[in-house]
């Protein structure tokens, strides 16, 4: 049930001698996953890497007395991960609508993942000893997805019903971005939906 080299022999008279001997090499089975640590959906019983590993749509380093980047703009629905590289941390949250806690991990590992639902921004720190005081802080800044703004320039005007409308016009391929009304056709009503973005 172990893997390793088994040699046997013949225990009887000069069998052995005479060359009733053998080996019996026994290989680990092969299980296939995700063999990165710091993938979300990580197989520590994995031994081949089948190319499945998942990731947050962001990634922070931990590392000694920082978080890499320290500061972070993201959308409502994306997810950030906290990878620790070294030493022992955890992330901590200070401000923000939704709670955010990940428990402390020994480096390297994943200490966790968290997708923001809430727009806001979210303050944190590593809670081990004197990290915070150290610099180790962070921020992410959360914000609202705006429907309509086609071109993410955080406003929606007339600059996205011309690209609403070029699409429609140059039969661009299907975008969930551009079927405003979310009916699952871009049209004509789109574009009015737009169009009372704009003027609310």
């Amino acid at each position: 049930t172990e893997p390793g080299v088994y040699d046997y022999e013949c225990s009887i008279g000069d069998h052995a001698i005479l060359g009733m001997v053998g080996s019996i090499t026994v290989t680990a089975p092969t299980i296939l996953g995700c063999t990165d640590i710091y993938g979300l959906n990580y197989n520590s019983l994995a031994t081949v890497d089948d190319n499945t590993c998942e990731y947050a749509d962001y990634v922070v380093e931990a590392g000694g007395f920082y978080y890499s980047p320290e500061n972070l703009i993201i959308e409502v629905g994306e997810s950030v991960q906290w990878n620790n590289l070294e030493g022992y941390h955890d992330v901590l949250g200070l401000t923000g609508p939704e709670v955010l806690y990940l428990p402390p991990t020994m480096g390297p590992s994943l200490i966790g993942s968290y997708t923001f639902t809430e727009p806001g921004v979210y303050d944190y720190e590593c809670s081990i000893g004197d990290h915070a005081i150290l610099g180790m802080v962070g921020s992410i800044t959360v914000n609202d997805i705006q429907i309509g703004d086609l071109n993410n320039d955080t406003i929606v005007n007339v600059i996205d019903i011309i690209i609403l409308v070029n699409s429609i016009l140059n039969n661009n391929d299907f975008s969930i971005d551009l079927d405003i009304n979310a009916d699952g056709i871009i049209n004509i009503l789109d574009i009015i939906e737009l169009a009372n973005i704009i003027i609310e």
